[in-house]
């Protein structure tokens, strides 16, 4: 993926907001279609999970998120990208994720926010989710 991102130099492509944005939207790809080892490519080896409920830490933080989305959800939800707000190294992303929880309700435009902090070689070394399925959990 670098050589690519190299090989696009001089252009709107190697803007840090063009990468760190690509890599979020092929996190999630891989994340929905459970490349474990393809989400765990994107992020650092100390790299901070933290969702509602849940933290977990690098590779293995991966590894136990997906057990608790198997928990949660019939399957990993979806995700609208709908506002995008850059920092120097951290991105905010915010939309409306869609789903079902295993024992039934929809989760449909349930809010979201998620936080990424990049590290200098361009990998997720934070990633903070927050949503409002932590509400549904609740209920």
């Amino acid at each position: 993926m670098t050589e690519t991102l190299e090989k696009n130099a001089g252009s709107r492509t190697s803007t840090a907001q063009w990468r760190q944005a690509r890599i979020i939207e092929l996190l999630d790809d891989a994340l929905t279609g459970r490349d474990v080892a393809r989400v765990k490519s994107f992020i650092t080896p100390d790299c901070e999970i933290v969702f509602p409920g849940f933290s977990g830490t690098g590779h293995a933080g991966v590894d136990d998120m997906y057990r608790m989305i198997d928990q949660l959800f019939t399957s990993v939800p979806t995700k609208s990208f709908d506002l995008w707000i850059h920092g120097e190294t951290a991105v905010n992303v915010h939309g409306k994720l869609f789903g079902q929880m295993t024992d039934g309700p929809s989760i449909d435009n349930a809010r979201y926010t998620d936080t990424f902090v990049f590290d200098a070689d361009g990998r997720i070394s934070e990633w903070r989710v927050f949503n409002d399925v932590a509400l549904l959990l609740l209920k």
